[in-house]
């Protein structure tokens, strides 16, 4: 798993007081303590780009893959994909397909199923990349749950970091009208009551796989653990608690099962909500302390979809030593005021302390609108 996110990040609590709300709602409420605030001179690609970076510096040779997946919202082209412009930036080979697919924040999942099942027919190592920046602007009580990064995956016939089957799955579509994202707007909009309601009602993706893949020893008995998209980390909390009023479980196994979400949403606590990475860095965060076992992922897409299926963490020390250090580097960025991050975010200024670090960005736009990436190197 490569990981990758801003450098830098604002306080909540001091967001919440500039704007004149009750800080213990942001901080206690919604589990908000800080969100994760792209450069100018970042976007959907450039973190993407990052992620995959992370992943080459693991080992991984790019030049062999198959296939590259992009699950995202925040694509700048209504056409070219997001791959697209990976596949050049990296050199890939002309025969590695390159597209994207979107359903909101579910779309990592459905991007990692599709991957998934080209390994399992081909045997050729394809890639995932889930990038996300979540923007809602300084009107409403969203703006607490904003956030930025991309993760992205290595998927083979002989996984490392998790074991999934594609084809036990559960799942739930319906249309709503409760978060969407309008061409040529940055700013999303979301009905915050409404949304809550859909998440929890397409919890119903993982009643279907416990009725119909482990309908005998029930969901319990199937996961030791489970993770969740988490847009803001209250909402797992009210998840599991829907889940175990629908399957009540003994005292150990509900102390177990909650004490594993606590230690998944730490990564949108410090980050804020990545949308389609969410539930990758959930189960990362947990992988961190539970290297080894069966974990149930459910994630949530608004529009809106959810998909449940369960993944079996082998225990590689080395792949969860790798995440774990980058997760650290997340909870100790750099912060900004509450001015800088408007600068940076809303208005795209630098703050004058502020330097452009390693990694890749925007090298310039063409009148056509066609952007520019390059990379700047660690000794830059």
């Amino acid at each position: 798993m490569g990981v990758a996110f801003p450098a830098w990040r604002v306080s909540c609590r001091e967001l919440a007081e500039a704007r004149g709300l009750a800080p213990d709602k942001v901080v206690l409420g919604l589990g908000m303590e800080s969100f994760a605030v792209p450069m100018p001179w970042q976007d959907a690609v450039t973190l993407a780009a990052d992620a995959l970076d992370d992943l080459a510096v693991q080992g991984v040779d790019l030049k062999t893959l198959g296939r590259v997946v992009v699950a995202t919202e925040s694509a700048l082209d209504g056409a070219k994909p997001v791959a697209a412009w990976l596949h050049g930036m990296f050199g890939l080979q002309d025969q590695c397909e390159a597209f994207d697919v979107k359903f909101a924040c579910v779309g990592g999942v459905y991007a990692l199923l599709d991957a998934l099942r080209f390994v399992e027919a081909t045997g050729i190592p394809a890639a995932v990349v889930a990038t996300d920046i979540a923007f809602y602007g300084p009107d409403g009580s969203a703006e607490c749950t904003q956030g930025a990064g991309a993760v992205a995956l290595l998927v083979t016939r002989e996984p490392g970091f998790l074991v999934v089957d594609p084809n036990r799955t559960g799942t739930f579509t319906r249309d709503e009208d409760d978060f969407h994202r309008p061409f040529g707007s940055r700013a999303a909009v979301v009905r915050g009551r409404q949304s809550v309601e859909c998440y929890l009602r397409a919890l119903n993706a993982v009643s279907r796989y416990r009725t119909h893949l482990c309908p005998e020893q029930g969901l319990w008995g199937e996961i030791d653990r489970i993770v969740f998209h988490t847009p803001y980390p209250g909402l797992p909390r009210k998840a599991l608690a829907h889940l175990l009023a629908e399957e009540p479980a003994d005292a150990a196994t509900a102390d177990r099962l909650r004490e594993g979400v606590e230690w998944s949403i730490g990564p949108a606590r410090r980050l804020g909500n990545t949308y389609t990475a969410s539930v990758f860095l959930a189960l990362a965060a947990l992988a961190v302390h539970v290297i080894k076992g069966k974990v149930g992922l459910y994630t949530y897409g608004s529009g809106s979809g959810s998909r449940f299926f369960v993944g079996e963490l082998p225990g590689n020390g080395a792949a969860i030593g790798h995440v774990a250090a980058r997760l650290t580097a997340a909870a100790s960025g750099a912060m900004l005021t509450v001015p800088e991050m408007e600068s940076a975010f809303y208005r795209r200024e630098v703050p004058p302390r502020v330097e452009a670090g390693s990694g890749w960005f925007v090298a310039g736009e063409d009148g056509a609108g066609y952007r520019r990436y390059a990379r700047r190197t660690r000794s830059a």
